[in-house]
């Protein structure tokens, strides 16, 4: 039979006339995709020459090609000729067409399947081959295994072109639901050497056009949108995938490689549709799903072979009892032959004597002279004591589950010893959303910021050292009525704070901070990419500071309510006199650092001098009811008189207080 469908591939014409009287031209391309590497996790066919490549260049026409099936492909057809599926006539009757076939592995996880159809489509994801026979006889022997059970053996899509999958949670999803989004990265390495860095891309994701993607990395080159690149090469040869991206003295590799993920396919989505047809009709199956039928198919491929099997034992067994009757009573035979005028009437008379049946007859009737000696009598012996041996243990099979079970599992584990390989796409569990520092070098940077509320950001390499007797560089151009009030230095990553007169928090990143040489004007704080601070335009009074850990602060509203654009617990707050304190302080349970800029009253009776509020103390405790780690209290008022003993009585109650002023570089 397999010879017969290898046959088939070479004489290809004839069987599509035969079983695909639809042309010739979709038959073609699926034997072709069938043969290619980069499409098949298991190609199903050996193909001789040219069968396209992942440039996208098309293949060959049929005439110059040829095809046979591989080792693994002739496990999808084993057993196919001991009516171990169902099958219908072709469209004259002629022939017959299995519905489907016995395969010994489920190829719709390991190959996967892409297809359109009326008012549906499927795109299911390809897997490594012996993962997915180690999920396989997990569920045979967990039937109620879930879909995190299984995923402990099949943890992911497994990609004939490698690359690296990012995030796991869209592996869940497309597993508990049979959608999902799963997002896979290139691989790509950072080559330095003494001119220049150069990023060296070996893998790229499952489907991706290696052509396209060299041209559109060119393409982004030549159009400004990603600088730094100075040239780009594909080296790809027999050693493998090899593009490299030349990286310009003066350009950060790492950066650049950030920016190549996020603008071109080198990171690449594949969505998971797992729709398939189940009893004839297309169902979404998830992980679990998938297992199970294929469980099932091999359990009725198994049982049906069996019984196949069964039936031409006794078969068999039934005609060597004839025969081992015959040799037995060898003369008395001959004699009835002899003596008989046709060989129906030997039969019939062989039947009367030693009570026969019809095939038993037949056989004694066709049994050559040869197998009266005496060693053909011991192999016959032999040969029924054998098939009764085979009869008792697919009998076994047949009444035992569990020995089923194992002829199954045994069955896949010969089939992933032989084909079985290592995985070929990595997994990082990480979450594959692009970090926005990804896309800034963590350069030293510095802040200024002016009496107005105008800041801006400027690299440090703009600065200099002034040596003895030069003549210094203007630090910073301001408008009229204004000078620049604060100078921080910082770096791309750090995070700034600014605070509002009405008791509000709010950050921003430095590299948000929009950027000006020294001779430039700054831009106001409300210009910055902040909706908040554009918010609070009327009210922004820029009494900021950096921090110098690179630590989450979220903003906070001082009535107890979260931000909008952080609703956790924070690791930073700010408060004011108008919070109600022990609302406050179930918000900001282990906040680490507790900032409270005092406010003051007036002193009546001496106009210029301005006195701590009374209800100021209660930061001590918010501080202390929510566990904080410190409380450092603030004031910007140099008229204040009582400083010291209000900070004596907040370090009373919270021992972990301590006063700062603006520009203060808080280390926690």
């Amino acid at each position: 039979m397999l010879d017969e469908l290898e046959v088939l591939c070479c004489n290809g014409l004839d069987y599509i006339g035969r079983f695909h009287p639809h042309g010739d031209t979709a038959v073609y391309e699926t034997i072709v995709r069938m043969a290619q590497w980069f499409s098949m996790r298991e190609p199903l066919i050996f193909g001789q020459g040219n069968f396209g490549d992942i440039d996208g260049d098309g293949a060959a026409a049929m005439r110059y090609t040829e095809v046979k099936m591989t080792k693994i492909a002739e496990q999808m057809l084993a057993d196919i000729d001991k009516e171990t599926v169902d099958s219908y006539p072709n469209y004259d009757g002629n022939e017959q067409i299995p519905e489907v076939l016995p395969t010994k592995f489920p190829n719709l996880l390991v190959n996967g399947s892409s297809g359109i159809a009326v008012g549906m489509a499927t795109n299911i994801p390809t897997h490594n081959l012996s993962e997915v026979i180690d999920g396989c006889c997990a569920y045979i022997d967990n039937p109620d295994i879930d879909t995190e059970g299984l995923m402990k053996y099949i943890p992911a899509p497994d990609f004939p072109t490698g690359a690296t999958i990012y995030g796991i949670q869209g592996v869940k999803d497309a597993y508990e639901t049979g959608r999902g989004r799963i997002v896979v990265r290139a691989t790509a390495e950072i080559e330095s050497s003494e001119n220049h860095d150069r990023i060296v891309i070996t893998e790229i994701p499952y489907g991706v056009n290696k052509e396209q993607l060299v041209m559109a990395i060119a393409d982004l080159a030549k159009e400004g949108r990603v600088d730094g690149i100075a040239n780009v090469n594909d080296e790809s040869g027999r050693q493998g995938m090899r593009i490299v991206v030349d990286v310009k003295r003066d350009a950060n590799a790492n950066v650049l490689l950030n920016k190549l993920f996020k603008l071109t396919a080198l990171q690449s989505s594949f969505s998971v549709n797992c729709i398939a047809l189940v009893n004839g009709r297309p169902r979404l199956l998830n992980l679990k799903e998938c297992v199970k039928y294929f469980v099932e198919h091999r359990h009725d491929v198994t049982i049906r072979r069996t019984q196949f099997e069964l039936k031409k034992a006794q078969e068999r067994a039934h005609i060597l009892e004839g025969l081992i009757i015959a040799c037995d009573n060898i003369d008395e035979v001959v004699h009835i032959i002899r003596a008989s005028k046709t060989p129906s009437d030997a039969q019939r008379n062989l039947e009367k004597r030693f009570e026969l049946d019809e095939l038993q007859s037949k056989a004694i009737v066709d049994m050559r002279l040869s197998q009266l000696t005496g060693l053909r009598l011991e192999q016959l012996h032999n040969e029924f004591n054998e098939l009764m041996k085979t009869i008792d243990y697919l009998n076994q099979i047949l009444n035992d589950p569990e020995l089923c079970k194992k002829v199954m599992k045994d069955e896949l584990n010969e089939v992933k010893e032989k084909y079985g390989d290592a995985r070929r796409t990595m997994i990082k569990p990480d979450d594959h959303e692009f970090n926005p520092e990804d896309f800034y070098p963590n350069d030293p940077v510095v802040i200024t910021v002016s009496h107005l509320g105008y800041i801006k950001r400027t690299p440090l390499s703009e600065f200099r050292e002034q040596a003895r007797g030069g003549v210094g560089s203007k630090g910073a151009r301001t408008r009229d009525k204004d000078f620049t009030e604060y100078i921080y230095p910082a770096t791309m990553h750090q995070t700034m704070l600014f605070f509002t007169k009405k008791g509000r928090c709010y950050w921003l990143k430095c590299y948000e901070i929009p950027e000006g040489s020294n001779f430039e004007i700054a831009f106001h704080a409300v210009e910055c990419d902040s909706p908040v601070l554009i918010h609070e335009s009327k009210n922004v009074r820029v009494s900021a500071f950096p921090l110098r850990h690179k630590i989450e602060c979220y903003g906070y509203r001082f009535d107890g309510i979260p931000s909008e654009r952080h609703p956790e617990v924070p690791s930073y707050a700010y408060c004011s006199d108008t919070v109600s304190f022990p609302e406050l302080a179930e918000y900001v349970k282990g906040v680490r650092l507790l900032y409270h800029e005092a406010t003051y009253m007036q002193d009546m009776s001496d106009k210029a001098a301005l006195r701590w509020h009374s209800t100021t103390v209660d930061a001590a405790r918010c501080a202390l009811a929510a566990g904080a780690g410190k409380l450092v209290v603030g004031h910007y008022s140099s008229r204040i008189t009582d400083f010291d003993a209000y900070l004596a009585e907040c370090t009373a109650i919270f021992p972990d207080t301590v006063a700062a002023k603006d520009g203060d570089i808080f280390d926690f």
